[in-house]
């Protein structure tokens, strides 16, 4: 089974045409660290993901934060 983030950025990638590669603006933006968004975005989740970046990522990828819980 895939991780649900790993699902909400394949779709997020499928509206907007193109991969989804995160830059120094979009880690700012959402307040997660380019390494701990690399690794988010890999699926390779070491420590839950908190409420603060389920709610940040949920904004980026324009979907419910129920659906990456």
């Amino acid at each position: 089974m895939e991780n649900s983030l790993v699902v909400a950025r394949q779709s997020y990638e499928k509206r907007i045409g193109g991969s989804f590669k995160p830059n120094m603006n979009t880690c700012e933006k959402t307040g997660i660290n380019p390494k701990r968004m690399g690794m988010l975005l890999k699926g390779i989740n070491k420590s839950p993901l908190t409420v603060k970046e389920a709610v940040s990522l949920a904004k980026l990828f324009e979907v419910d934060v129920e659906t990456l819980i």
